[in-house]
């Protein structure tokens, strides 16, 4: 029970996700689900590793939070709000290569 008197929900953790290669693949999953769901939908066959994201109008403030979420439970961490910005998420790629660490680290990159 939390200190509010409040009970917590139960931990629903995933390990995290082992390789890079199933990261990426877990990203580019995500984004092909929010392909047809765009006001312009976009083939999610056309989706890359290398296509931008928020340029395509692939992505937007809502989207992210579900790209959010994979790269919380593949990496097993936390991102830090410092690390939430454009640079980071352009492409699946630089999501990849901005969050990515071996498995036994749960920090992402600076």
């Amino acid at each position: 029970m939390s200190p509010s008197g409040l009970e917590s929900p139960p931990a629903t953790t995933a390990p995290p996700i082992a390789s890079r290669a199933a990261f990426e693949a877990a990203l580019l999953a995500c984004v092909r689900s929010l392909a047809p769901t765009r006001p312009a939908p976009v083939d999610p066959g056309t989706v890359t590793a290398d296509t931008p994201l928020f340029d395509s109008g692939l992505i937007d403030s809502l989207g992210i939070l579900n790209v959010l979420c994979v790269v919380e439970r593949a990496t097993g961490g936390h991102v830090p709000t410092r690390m939430v910005v454009m640079k980071h998420f352009r492409t699946v790629r630089t999501i990849v290569e901005s969050f990515w660490t071996q498995p036994t680290t749960t920090e992402a990159r600076p």
